[in-house]
């Protein structure tokens, strides 16, 4: 899997030295990339057949769960604090974009 997601970041030409969140669709499915310190933390989505939600993430911190190192090819846990840290980003990002999501746990 890490060799995919690797795969699949260098597709979507990812900008690994710039920080912040990046929105990259795939039809249905999407991928927010949380770009941080050249590491690069994946995080799916999807668009909902729902009229109450502009996005289903899976953004709780079960799922967010690895950073890649494009640069070293490098894969690396990210530790339950630093999910945390890291949701909370996500969820005032998703805000400030007006986006209805579905994260639980926050």
């Amino acid at each position: 899997m890490e060799d995919y997601m690797l795969k699949q970041i260098m597709e979507d030409k990812v900008d690994y030295h710039t920080p912040g969140f990046y929105f990259k669709s795939h039809g249905r499915g999407a991928t927010i990339y949380f770009v941080e310190n050249t590491s690069i933390v994946p995080i799916y989505a999807e668009m909902p057949g729902v009229d109450c939600l502009d996005i289903l993430v899976f953004g709780e911190t079960k799922h967010i769960d690895k950073r890649y190192y494009i640069k070293e090819q490098k894969v690396e846990v990210i530790q339950h604090e630093d999910r945390l840290r890291i949701q909370g980003l996500l969820v005032k990002w998703l805000t400030e974009k007006g986006w209805r999501y579905d994260i639980n746990g926050y």
